[in-house]
């Protein structure tokens, strides 16, 4: 089970681990370098909630996410309705990348035209 070896006086050594090698080490590595990306893109990216409209019978409130992924990315904007009361539920209805509510604002628009009609009004979007 150990891997002994003999000394020169005949004696048996002490026990020696096994070593990984570098292809031990450069698996390591690479899992090391996996997780270190999934944290760094998982920090990169912002929510952030922007605008909350409720239904006029108070039942449903429709709520305006913008995302920011960063640098090179243009913010998306994504609108979900939710009822709190009695059944809790959560529901996308729209998401839009780089939308515009006019020509020197960034967003959408969101209003209740009656209980159950939510009107979404842009700009333009890609």
């Amino acid at each position: 089970m150990y891997d002994r070896h003999p000394t020169e006086t005949g004696n048996i050594s002490s026990y020696e681990a096994p070593r990984l090698g570098w292809r031990g080490c450069a698996g390591f590595g690479i899992l090391g370098l996996i997780f270190a990306m999934c944290f760094l893109v998982s920090t990169c990216v912002s929510t952030v909630e922007v605008m909350r409209a409720t239904s006029p019978d108070g039942a449903i409130t429709a709520r305006v996410f913008e995302v920011n992924g960063g640098a090179t990315t243009d913010f998306s904007y994504v609108v979900y309705i939710n009822r709190n009361w009695p059944i809790r539920w959560n529901h996308q209805v729209a998401g839009y990348y780089g939308a515009g509510r006019s020509s020197c604002a960034y967003g959408v628009n969101v209003k209740w035209v009656g209980n159950d009609t939510l009107l979404i009004t842009y700009k333009d979007a890609k």
